[in-house]
């Protein structure tokens, strides 16, 4: 986009703005706090992303990247955002006062509030902070809310924190901090064949962006490109990555290579996108191929077991009837909210509002009010697990409870650190509405927490 003046309708906005790389767990808290600024104002959400990232065009600074800014829009658009668009950053952008960047904006947006982080800086030299824009919104008459930094651990989480776990190959911490597994793109080119000579054929990713890269060794992925074969139906075809110097053979320049379990196909070409589900291993040199042979079985072995065992859409679990009972964990109450509608399955977006969200999507439930007369609008679509950003309190969460309809109960599959890994999606039965049974409570450890029956 160019926020230069534009002849159509400005919309009515609550507007956060920043790089958004990765759309993290701060991120999405930020998120938050733009759809609760949304709704106070009667206006629509929306975020300006900013790319590419200023510091690589201001002083060439090589910036691995997270995602693509086309990802980053579509996830900041699943969290609830009605409007999100790319900023392309330039010098020219980059040079305009804090003054003059404020009236670009409100040239393309009617803008009611924005929403910051503390440490938001903007303007030429970045001259401009939270306490400028405050000055800006009186002139202007926006309001500007500044969300405070979301801490984990004693530490700030922020895009610069999870490209160090990535790269470090501490794929745990970091899908905690993203709310999903880090994921990188790249076109399949022609390798040596090695693999293939091997007995597993590889899918050789050239990654002509810039993308953080996970530490040498080998993991339990998901790779997805247009028409991936997948079997249950969610677009993901589960495979064993390889990164490194494969120093068994030629200790040669760093690469990815794929191998994709129970796939027999041309790639070459495609752009794959590479999800990072688990760390098996460390890059290793062997005495002979053999040894390497017989590792490469193991480690796929390894692979289909770490994969079986990760949650799987909900609609593509067989219907079951079993109990439910499943702890949910956050960093903050709208992150708990997430974790529900994340293993509770088809959630798209649920918010308390005055008026069902429009358009409908998939499967809707009609608005429920809560105990007090707060009406719940909910908007259902196969495969969301977006955060009903909004719900901020116990009764409010019952009340999101009690109005699922679509799903019929869950079980933990598979359950570390208090974490449901598993579900049963299916019919509504009823009499048998989820229960909060427990919570929602800040531990001493700074996690929220909530168990559901």
């Amino acid at each position: 986009m160019s926020i230069a003046g534009s002849s159509q309708q400005r919309p009515r906005v609550a507007l956060t703005l920043g790089k958004f790389d990765g759309v993290h767990a701060g991120h999405r808290h930020l998120a938050a706090q733009t759809l609760a600024a949304a709704a106070h104002h009667a206006a629509e959400a929306a975020a300006l992303v900013l790319h590419p990232h200023p510091a690589s065009v201001l002083y060439g600074a090589r910036i691995p990247l997270l995602g693509t800014v086309r990802r980053r829009c579509a996830q900041l658009r699943d969290l609830g955002l009605g409007i999100v668009e790319p900023l392309q950053f330039t010098r020219e952008i980059a040079e305009l006062t804090p003054e003059a960047f404020v009236e670009r904006v409100t040239q393309r947006f009617q803008v009611a509030a924005i929403v910051v982080g503390p440490d938001f800086a903007f303007g030429r030299g970045r001259l401009g902070d939270v306490e400028t824009l405050r000055e800006l919104g009186h002139r202007r008459g926006f309001e500007l809310r500044v969300a405070e930094d979301l801490e984990v651990e004693g530490r700030r989480v922020s895009s610069g924190a999870i490209r160090e776990l990535i790269e470090s190959g501490d794929l745990d911490r970091a899908r905690r901090l993203l709310r999903e597994p880090p994921c990188l793109t790249g076109t399949v080119v022609h390798g040596a064949a090695r693999g293939r000579e091997l007995g597993f054929p590889t899918a050789n990713l050239d990654l002509r962006d810039d993308f953080v890269v996970p530490g040498n060794g080998i993991y339990a992925v998901r790779a997805r490109w247009d028409g991936a074969p997948s079997r249950d139906g969610s677009g993901w075809v589960d495979g064993v990555a390889s990164i490194g110097v494969r120093p068994t053979f030629d200790n040669g320049p760093r690469s990815i290579e794929v191998f994709l379990l129970d796939f027999a196909g041309d790639l070459y070409g495609r752009r794959l996108d590479l999800a990072f589900i688990a760390r098996q291993r460390g890059e290793e040199r062997f005495e002979s191929v053999d040894a390497l042979i017989a590792q490469m079985h193991a480690d796929v072995a390894r692979s289909r077991q770490i994969l079986a065992a990760e949650t799987k859409p909900a609609w593509t679990i067989v219907h079951q009837d079993i109990g439910l009972e499943a702890e949910l964990r956050g960093f903050d109450l709208a992150d708990l909210c997430q974790s529900a509608a994340a293993c509770l399955g088809a959630l798209r977006e649920g918010r308390p509002d005055t008026a069902p969200p429009a358009p409908w999507t998939g499967s809707a439930w009609p608005a429920r009010a809560d105990g007090d007369g707060r009406p719940l609008s909910l908007r259902a679509e196969p495969g969301g697990n977006s955060a009903p950003a909004d719900l901020a309190d116990a009764a409010l969460l019952r009340a999101w409870l009690a109005a699922l309809g679509s799903v019929r109960d869950a079980r933990v599959f598979r359950a570390g650190e208090g974490w449901v890994q598993g579900l049963v999606y299916g019919p509504a039965v009823a009499g048998k509405p989820p229960e909060l049974v427990a919570g929602p409570e800040l531990g001493p450890d700074g996690w929220y927490r909530a168990r559901l029956r």
